[in-house]
């Protein structure tokens, strides 16, 4: 169940990150709810993810992982909320904050499928 959430935690991340991508070159309203949707689930995702880590007792980096996915998740639709008002620094840490949650769940990812975690 845990690798499964965390394969739906890449789909979601790199559905958002590509909406994202679609918004900044067509700002349209129903790309904006899609891309705002598609992080709010992520971020429900990363706190899934992290209590499978604690209920399967997964080892402790793979629970530091999951913990940082939710930190940088949330930093990142900080981020989008920080955009409406600054969109030049609301866009740079919502591009870093997503992109470092990625590289995370790929570690995480690595992590649970290269031993039992």
């Amino acid at each position: 169940m845990l690798k499964k959430s965390v394969i739906l935690q890449l789909i979601l991340l790199g559905g958002t990150m590509i909406l994202g991508t679609v918004l900044t070159s067509q700002a349209s309203e129903g790309i904006k709810v899609l891309h705002a949707g598609a992080g709010l689930l992520s971020g429900l995702n990363a706190i899934v993810v992290a209590y499978l880590t604690y209920k399967e007792k997964a080892t402790p980096i793979v629970q530091y992982l999951a913990l940082a996915i939710i930190g940088l998740t949330f930093v990142a639709g900080v981020g989008g909320k920080v955009g409406e008002t600054d969109y030049a620094t609301g866009l740079l840490v919502m591009r870093v904050a997503a992109f470092a949650a990625l590289v995370a769940s790929i570690l995480l990812l690595t992590k649970l499928k290269s031993k039992k975690a």
